[in-house]
């Protein structure tokens, strides 16, 4: 007891790392890019008993859990009445790869009208994202 109570904060940041490693493994796993019940999720966790328990990591509640998926860039998260949503993002490169074929197949068969109202809207993404990166850099030389 007393090495855990030395170490807590190292012991809650390797039960935290196995916890969101096991939850996204069956996410991934289990029900791929698809919307689910993050609560479905859990309660196949703790069907194992050898999980480990939430309690034993820095996220209080599921929905702690959840948002963090949702900031750090491993799920889809939505609140919903019933509860909260995630679906798994798919970051392999094979997935990347077929995700961009298929982008290229479908801008393939658009019309070029289409083609080209899609590319002015990248073009004006990209100027707004220009002109805040400079904004931002201008500002701070102000300061």
């Amino acid at each position: 007891m007393l090495v855990v109570g030395e170490h807590a904060g190292r012991h809650i940041a390797d039960f935290s790392s196995e916890f969101q490693h096991d939850f996204v493994q069956l996410l991934s796993r289990r029900f791929g890019t698809e919307r689910v019940f993050a609560n479905r999720v859990y309660q196949e966790i703790i069907q194992n008993k050898e999980h480990v328990h939430m309690n034993a990591t820095r996220w209080v509640t599921l929905t702690e859990f959840v948002k963090h998926l949702g900031r750090a860039g491993i799920a889809h998260v939505d609140e919903t009445d019933e509860g909260w949503w995630v679906a798994w993002i798919d970051n392999l490169p094979k997935a990347l790869a077929r995700q961009a074929a298929t982008l290229q197949k479908e801008r393939a068969t658009m019309s070029d009208e289409q083609r080209e109202r899609i590319l002015i809207t990248e073009q004006i993404e990209r100027a707004k994202g220009q002109q805040e990166a400079q904004g931002l850099t201008s500002e701070s030389h102000r300061d």
